[in-house]
């Protein structure tokens, strides 16, 4: 039998450009017991600081300035095939869902977040 990890122990960092759902995502994630190891605002910090905090799970947008979310996920996931991303996006649902898929991710979270959803989604993951 494994023994799921300390919601504590579960480090996530999250990739958003925008500062406000970088913020709210945070404060769901700490009220939950998850700890948020770092941000990055683009897919060219996400993928520098991937490697820096080696995050347990990784949120990461879809449009963002510099390097998308998808090309950020592919480039993350090529150099360790176990980062566990998890894609988040406004879009519809059919486009989260192709996002996802063409990123190579492990699971996806709608805009705006819900908490709920964010738990379940993470938890997915682990």
């Amino acid at each position: 039998m494994t023994i799921p990890p300390k919601k504590s122990a579960i480090t996530v960092m999250i990739v958003d450009d925008s500062p406000v759902a970088r913020e709210l995502l945070r404060d769901i994630l700490e009220e939950c017991g998850y700890a948020v190891v770092g941000e990055a605002a683009d897919g060219v910090e996400a993928v520098v600081k991937y490697h820096e905090l080696r995050p347990l799970v990784t949120i990461m947008d879809v449009q963002m300035p510099r390097m998308d979310g998808i090309e950020a996920a592919r480039e993350i996931l090529a150099q360790d095939r176990d980062a566990r991303i998890l894609i988040c996006s406004s879009s519809d649902r059919e486009s989260l869902f192709l996002a996802t898929a063409d990123a190579g991710a492990c699971g996806c979270i709608a805009k705006p977040f819900i908490l709920e959803k964010v738990v379940e989604a993470v938890t997915a993951v682990i």
